[in-house]
């Protein structure tokens, strides 16, 4: 392993490689607050079921409190919490799929079991103590130093200026505490999003800055993985292949002027056709393109007059499996004959 000081940022490919593994940047904070923000959400959306439930229960007990005896208690303990739990449940699976969900935005869908992979290097004690020191967990440890002290910051004005006004307004009745609670959960919400929203957005950026630092390479890891690339077999094939397709695409601009018809996707990609009946048994694809190329088609067919017709699925289904100079295959025979009995209603 090279000891040399790593500055250089992280090729393309290590980055690759690294997602691979299941290593990228991602803010644990952003996932927790997204889960607490929709428990608290669903809980004002389905405040009034949740509400008429607990009242239902509580009536229920409370109604029939004189007929209960000792024995009878923990009866009352178990529909109770029974009852609170049937009622928070869908809460608590919305805010725990939220969360899944809001993981799988952060790694753009990544699921990788590679961390699951047994690995000796893990259980490490000197690693592990190094960690115990590092800039991340000073990090973690100033972060929720902060914010456990804005927490109890929070909740001192919640409870001083905000529930103690259940005394001051005088709320006796079941209804009036429920719209109580609502408006205290409304309040929570709001608060909630302004205190965590500073640390999320810090603890983001902390997270990228500290996996890009991780990931940096040193002048011999970069020169390596130059030449470890450069002799790879599969990547030589992959790099000609690309630079054969470019090669053909950018050769086929000059048949454009001699296509029937460009069919567009209509931003990203162009296909030209050509058909003659005496010569070939179904049209042939010209050119393709997409990105510049596909701009170039397009504007080579408006200097020549050549006909354009926007068909999304057809122009990428042509573009994905048909070659330069080969004819359409026979399972989208009709799709293109359509465009053709549009373009021939056009000249009569």
């Amino acid at each position: 392993m090279s000891t040399e000081e790593k500055r250089e940022k992280a090729s393309p490919y290590k980055l690759e490689q690294a997602r691979k593994k299941g290593q990228i940047a991602k803010s644990n904070d952003f996932n927790s607050l997204g889960g607490i923000l929709v428990f608290l959400l669903s809980l004002c959306f389905l405040f009034g079921f949740i509400g008429v439930n607990i009242k239902s229960v509580m009536q229920e007990i409370l109604v029939s409190a004189n007929l209960f005896k000792h024995e009878h208690n923990f009866w009352v303990i178990k529909r109770v919490f029974s009852s609170y739990l049937t009622i928070v449940m869908p809460v608590m699976l919305i805010s725990l799929l939220v969360s899944v969900v809001f993981n799988l935005l952060q790694t753009r869908g990544l699921i990788s079991f590679y961390p699951l992979k047994p690995d000796i290097k893990k259980i490490d004690p000197i690693k592990g103590f190094k960690k115990l020191f590092s800039m991340k967990a000073f990090f973690e440890l100033v972060k929720n130093s902060i914010r456990i002290g804005v927490l109890i910051a929070l909740a001192y004005y919640m409870y001083f200026y905000v529930v103690k006004e259940v005394h001051v307004k005088g709320i006796s009745d079941i209804n009036g505490f429920l719209k109580f609670t609502y408006d205290l959960i409304l309040s929570t919400i709001f608060l909630f999003l302004i205190v965590m929203m500073p640390f999320v957005i810090i603890d983001f950026r902390f997270q990228n800055w500290s996996f890009l630092k991780q990931m940096r390479m040193s002048k011999k890891e970069v020169k390596d993985e130059y030449k470890n690339q450069e002799g790879d077999p599969e990547i030589k094939q992959k790099r000609k292949k690309r630079q054969r397709e470019l090669s053909e695409k950018l050769g086929s601009l000059s048949n454009v002027s001699s296509a029937d018809v460009i069919v567009t996707n209509p931003i990203h990609i162009a296909v030209a056709l050509k058909f003659n009946k005496d010569k070939m048994l179904a049209p042939k694809v010209v050119a393709k393109g997409k990105g510049n190329i596909a701009e170039r088609i397009k504007d080579i067919a408006k200097e020549n007059e050549i006909v354009t017709k926007v068909d999304i699925p057809l122009a990428r289904k042509i573009y994905k499996e048909v070659g330069i100079n080969s004819e359409i295959p026979p399972d989208i025979y009709d799709e293109v004959a359509t465009i053709y009995r549009w373009l021939y209603s056009l000249e009569k």
